[in-house]
């Protein structure tokens, strides 16, 4: 559900969960904040629809760790038509980090020592 009016403090808890792509979907669906730090809804129909899915989910994510819900209980309590409706994903997101999350420096490849004194080494 795409909000007629949002303040800009839970704006922001729900761009945490967005791709930049989305974020600015979302900034320009709505105006400027105003004094009491509300946003209004600017956009089209063709819009609201287009932002749905993903701030509804970023929405839910927000929900749970607001509430301290667990994202495993929430949607076993929802059903499995919630959970798929809301685009739930397998256990360990179904998703790999990117490749450059998960990369860690190179290692050495040969090791250097120096000699120990008194030894035939150069």
């Amino acid at each position: 559900m795409v909000p007629d009016e949002i303040t800009v403090d839970d704006l922001s808890d729900l761009e945490l969960f967005l791709t930049p792509d989305e974020v600015s979907q979302v900034s320009s669906a709505y105006g400027a904040a105003d004094d009491a730090g509300v946003r209004s809804f600017i956009g089209s129909e063709d819009d609201r629809r287009a932002l749905e899915g993903f701030l509804g989910q970023a929405e839910m994510l927000v929900f749970q760790l607001d509430k301290g819900i667990a994202s495993d209980q929430l949607l076993e309590s929802m059903g499995a038509d919630a959970a798929t409706a809301l685009g739930a994903r397998p256990a360990g997101g179904g998703r790999r980090p990117p490749a450059r999350a998960i990369r860690r420096p190179p290692r050495p490849t040969r090791l250097t020592r120096k000699p120990l004194p008194g030894s035939c080494r150069p």
